[in-house]
């Protein structure tokens, strides 16, 4: 977190799990829900981390979680391409690539584009109010405050 905003880490070392996360994804998976991390990363496009860096914690999350697979959008914000969220490109190539039922699937996130992304894609919305000095998003399904919380919510909604 800098400013209220919260900031992705550049260094390995600085790379941590949200605490319950592996129990929380254990929950969804005993119901056979597959689990994908669907991710903007302009870091790489804005020359502020390597690749190999982001591909060691991508590593370390398919090795200590039980989730599925990783998209990630590399670009830049100055490139408008056509993966970044909130644009759906990245979740609907994971859905057509899984057969995943997308009126049975939930886009969790915390940020407003997290949310733009789901409704576009067509999935029900999840935003975790983590109270970030930024635009929070209107148009989603749920609010939380934790991933506990929208672990629950899911099971109560699937």
């Amino acid at each position: 977190m800098k400013n209220g905003k919260s900031f992705a880490p550049r260094k390995l070392v600085d790379f941590k799990f949200y605490p319950y996360k592996k129990n929380n994804i254990k929950k969804l998976k005993e119901q056979n829900f597959m689990i994908f991390v669907i991710t903007n990363q302009p870091d790489i496009g804005n020359k502020l981390l390597k690749k190999n860096t982001l591909d060691q914690m991508h590593n370390k999350i398919l090795k200590f979680t039980l989730v599925d697979g990783i998209s990630a959008c590399l670009h830049s914000q100055k490139n408008m391409c056509n993966c970044r969220k909130p644009k759906p490109k990245m979740i609907n190539d994971i859905v057509n690539k899984y057969n995943i039922n997308i009126l049975r699937s939930f886009m969790v996130g915390d940020r407003a584009s997290d949310i733009l992304a789901g409704k576009s894609a067509g999935c029900k919305t999840i935003f975790i109010d983590r109270n970030y000095s930024e635009l929070k998003p209107k148009m989603q399904n749920f609010t939380v405050k934790s991933m506990n919380q929208a672990v629950i919510t899911i099971l109560n909604n699937c």
